[in-house]
């Protein structure tokens, strides 16, 4: 049953931008190197699901998107953290269904092989904070959400190691989001699956303290939700489009000092499995999905009013 949920004018103004190269979902994607970079993931071309490892740049300044140098491999659905000058892709899972276990590095334009994951992860949650990725649930399959977990792990970039968190209180899940705000992280919804019974949608959330790794029960989103966004601007995390039992073109403001949500926005359109990467008081959302066996060519960018 979805929570009352305060309402408020509309806070973030949406327009269309210029279309990604090549639309897609599952990507990898940050705010690196002054603009949006995405790469990876996959496509449909003839009723196909097709892979790629091509990547692309969006140059806010220049308004235009460019390619640049492909990822290592053609994966998808894992991982993404830009820390200092450095891009990070962890996780994910290749076309013949094999999840990546290789962590891998850009520095500058070159990628490297820095690492190894100590299990698989498809369709996590992820958040750095400092030199520390945090990966969290995700399944071991690209089709079976019986695989996912709910287990926690922070990989650190400085000393190459892996720990291993207090699992997420709750259910297994995938598909589902999380932001730092902080040394706090904030992780909300997806979907499950138990052997032998229907998948549902999740509409709980959860805070973990970085600091002493300890998880504390939030108030619940508005409505279960999963393949949505949250990104943060530092004070507030944003939960933005998704999927319910149809596409979400909703805005979510959850404040974490008051445990409180608000609807402070509307996409122009619903949009699935689109990551808005927030720069400067703007988010930038590429590609993703528009509707099942479809991806959406465009790019949407929302700022906030003043």
């Amino acid at each position: 049953m979805a929570q009352s949920t305060k309402e408020t004018v509309s806070t973030i103004s949406w327009t269309r931008g210029p279309d990604v190269p090549l639309p897609r979902g599952g990507y990898f994607a940050a705010w690196h190197n002054g603009g949006l970079w995405i790469g990876g993931g996959s496509y449909w071309k003839d009723g196909k699901k097709l892979w790629t490892n091509e990547a692309s740049f969006y140059d806010p300044n220049k308004k235009t998107w460019s390619k640049v140098e492909a990822i290592p491999r053609a994966i998808g659905y894992g991982a993404t953290a830009s820390i200092g000058k450095d891009l990070y892709l962890l996780g994910g899972t290749d076309p013949e269904g094999e999840a990546n276990k290789h962590i891998y590095r850009l520095r500058g334009t070159s990628w490297s092989k820095v690492g190894e994951s100590p299990a698989g992860f498809i369709y996590p949650a992820y958040a750095a904070v400092g030199s520390k990725i945090f990966i969290f649930g995700g399944s071991t399959s690209v089709t079976d959400v019986t695989t996912a977990t709910n287990e926690a792990r922070t990989y650190d970039i400085k000393t190459n190691e892996w720990t291993k968190l207090a699992s997420i209180p709750g259910v297994p899940r995938q598909t589902f989001s999380a932001a730092a705000v902080g040394n706090n992280i904030y992780v909300f919804g997806g979907v499950t699956q138990k052997a032998g019974e229907k998948f549902y949608n999740l509409d709980d959330a959860y805070r973990l303290d970085t600091k002493t790794g300890k998880w504390t029960l939030l108030k619940k989103m508005p409505q279960t939700m999963r393949a949505f966004w949250a990104g943060s601007d530092g004070k507030y995390v944003y939960l933005i489009g998704g999927y319910n039992e149809a596409g979400l073109d909703t805005v979510y403001r959850y404040s974490p000092v008051d445990d409180l949500y608000e609807l402070v926005s509307r996409l122009p359109q619903p949009l699935m499995d689109t990551k808005f990467i927030y720069n400067k008081r703007v988010f930038y959302g590429a590609s993703g999905e528009d509707k099942l066996v479809s991806r959406f060519p465009g790019m949407v960018i929302g700022r906030f009013k003043k």
